[in-house]
């Protein structure tokens, strides 16, 4: 059996890791995914909103390029890449999704329309640490509102005269928890309904994948240097036994004694034996 060369070994082992991130989708398979993205960016909107959904990925510019799916039904009249929801009504909450020619299907996008007053949007309701948050107290038929306050689990976070956007460069783990807005629209003071965001950490594991590869490569070539040394050190010892062996040898008085009855093929063999 012949035995695969330190180097190559290292190589199989480091495929065998990396395997996993590129075969079974992680990196590979998301740039098939169509995707959904949202104008205005928000998916909890008020009866009478506008919204348009834009499948992107694949061959999404040709014609009958898109399907679209509301709540698990294909729409036959949409098949262009942007879906528009013109005077929403609250029938057109549900569960979208799209596929794009040459794409998988999309994750879903869950669209809420709500009949209210005043209603709290965010930019997303599970955000990542280090990722910005928008949050927005949006009124109906985008009416004037006035001394708007922003609440964090029942706490005051800031107050303006005039309606304004609430904004996170940077979120951290501590922002996550229970939002809503309180504001006057036409000397009428309404709240919205409370809203939960949650905070996840990052990116995990393209993130370990980043720092782990090359800590990984150190690793195996300081085990592929151990090896080498390891075999160039047994192989000098098996050279110098080796030698040792046949100075032994030469170095031995006594010559072996050859067998009188197989040394000379002519000579006769002695009956008296």
């Amino acid at each position: 059996m012949v035995e695969m060369p330190a180097s190559v070994r290292s190589l199989s082992v480091l495929w065998m890791f990396l395997q996993p991130f590129f075969s079974n989708g992680m990196l590979a398979e998301e740039t098939q995914k169509s995707k959904i993205s949202l104008d205005p960016l928000w998916n909890r909107i008020i009866a009478e909103d506008d919204v348009t959904l834009t499948c992107i990925g694949g061959e999404s510019l040709g014609v009958n390029s898109t399907k679209w799916y509301h709540n698990d039904t294909l729409l036959l009249n949409s098949t262009s890449s942007s879906l528009k929801i013109i005077n929403a009504k609250i029938q057109d909450s549900g569960k979208y999704i799209c596929q794009n020619k040459g794409n998988k299907q999309s994750s879903p996008v869950h669209l809420e329309v709500f009949s209210d007053w005043l209603l709290l949007q965010v930019s997303a309701e599970v955000v990542r640490e280090g990722k910005p948050l928008f949050i927005r107290c949006h009124t109906w038929r985008n009416k004037n509102a006035h001394k708007v306050i922003y609440y964090k689990d029942g706490r005051g976070l800031k107050f303006q005269y005039d309606n304004f956007n609430l904004s996170i460069a940077n979120v951290e783990f501590k922002d996550h928890g229970t939002y809503h807005c309180e504001a006057f629209i036409q000397r009428i003071h309404h709240f919205s309904a409370s809203l939960n965001v949650t905070v996840i950490a990052a990116n995990i594991s393209i993130f370990w994948l980043h720092t782990s590869i090359p800590l990984l490569m150190w690793i195996l070539f300081t085990v592929d240097i151990g090896l080498f040394i390891s075999t160039q050190q047994q192989l000098k010892l098996f050279l110098k036994l080796k030698m040792k062996r046949k100075g032994n040898k030469a170095q031995d008085p006594q010559p072996k004694k050859k067998d009188r009855k197989t040394s000379d093929p002519h000579l006769k063999p002695d009956p008296k034996e």
